[in-house]
């Protein structure tokens, strides 16, 4: 791979809580007290990716955790055909690589910048130097596998068990469920492009946007340029969802 760039220690700035690291926000260091999180701080390095450059390949050791600060990125497997299946899209704040810091096998995905991207690197052997000083860190890394572990087989039970229509709706539910509280109807942004989307609900892009225009159509849900939708009608796409 070829990065844009790489710098010693972290220092992005997250909101407003006196801390400078991204390292701050990552559910996987909650808890920590800010002389914890600014030995992580010190110990990551700044890394910049172009888009469409490769943060992992599949087939190759994981080495690195990574902590997007800022664009987009995706997790996906193909076949020996090219045929891709987009299993996570990854924003700021989200975590690449813990699944295989601690085992030595090759990595079962690929992940790739969907726009330029910033993020903080840990390499698997200063994680480890870090959770032998802060063994709570072991307790939260835990709970975001058991989190990942849930969450792929929910992915896999609803690509074998719901149509393109429940499974659109109930991934419209999951982006309002994390949107800021507008005080009206939720407002969410599809993560990255349509295509990428399609590929994430195991569909094609022209079936997605079918079934956008149907929702838009019953009144269930409002366009606000390409990627912004207006929740208009939540409890619809709740009972659409099979989550009633």
């Amino acid at each position: 791979m070829s990065e844009m760039g790489t710098s010693r220690g972290c220092d992005h700035p997250v909101g407003d809580r006196g801390l400078k690291a991204c390292v701050a926000g990552v559910p996987l260091f909650q808890g920590l007290s800010p002389a914890h999180l600014l030995s992580i701080q010190e110990t990551a390095q700044a890394r910049q990716f172009r888009r469409g450059e490769f943060l992992q390949r599949v087939g190759e050791p994981v080495r690195h955790l990574h902590i997007l600060h800022l664009g987009r990125a995706r997790v996906f497997t193909a076949t020996p055909e090219g045929r891709e299946h987009v299993l996570r899209l990854l924003q700021p704040g989200d975590v690449l690589g813990e699944l295989g810091l601690f085992r030595q096998v090759p990595s079962q995905t690929s992940a790739q910048a969907l726009d330029d991207v910033t993020a903080c690197e840990l390499s698997r052997e200063d994680l480890e130097r870090v959770i032998q000083r802060h063994p709570e860190i072991a307790l939260s890394l835990l709970s975001v596998l058991s989190r990942r572990l849930e969450e792929a087989e929910q992915a896999v039970a609803g690509l074998g068990l719901l149509d393109v229509e429940q499974r659109l709706a109930g991934f419209l539910l999951d982006l309002a469920a994390v949107a800021p509280g507008t005080g009206g109807p939720p407002t969410v942004e599809l993560p990255a492009s349509r295509s990428q989307v399609a590929l994430l609900l195991g569909t094609s892009q022209e079936t997605l946007s079918r079934r956008l225009t149907a929702f838009q159509r019953r009144g269930w849900i409002r366009p606000v340029g390409r990627r912004t939708l207006i929740l208009t009608d939540r409890q619809a796409l709740v009972g659409a969802a099979g989550r009633s």
